[in-house]
């Protein structure tokens, strides 16, 4: 896999890829065990997690799955809440497929220069 280099001066581990179109679905259980989801837009995505646009954010440290479609291909994987914002949240992948990383590696789009997801 060819990982992405985080710019100098950045604290991530990834570089993050910059979106704003993309809608995205967060399925999750609340706490009483009950399907819940949360809709947004892709704000950024990295190997690592993706930012969130979102009017309400599911609780931090809450763990699902996270469902992307952008560029041709639907980007799935299990995630946990890491940030609540009144603008959204933030997700961490905990299981990503090699193969999706690749692809989404291989995207080639610009690049987020701001530190705030």
């Amino acid at each position: 896999m060819s990982a992405m280099q985080p710019a100098v001066g950045e604290r991530r581990r990834s570089r993050r890829h910059s979106h704003s179109s993309e809608t995205i679905l967060f399925r999750f259980e609340n706490e009483q065990g009950r399907p819940r989801q949360a809709r947004g837009r892709l704000e950024n995505i990295s190997e690592n997690g993706a930012a969130i646009r979102a009017a309400t954010a599911p609780p931090v440290n809450t763990v699902g799955e996270i469902s992307i479609e952008f560029q041709g291909f639907q980007f799935v994987a299990e995630s946990r809440v890491v940030r609540a914002t009144p603008r959204g949240f933030a997700v961490e992948f905990t299981d990503v497929d090699e193969m999706l990383l690749d692809s989404m590696n291989d995207l080639r789009v610009p690049v987020s220069d701001d530190d705030e997801s």
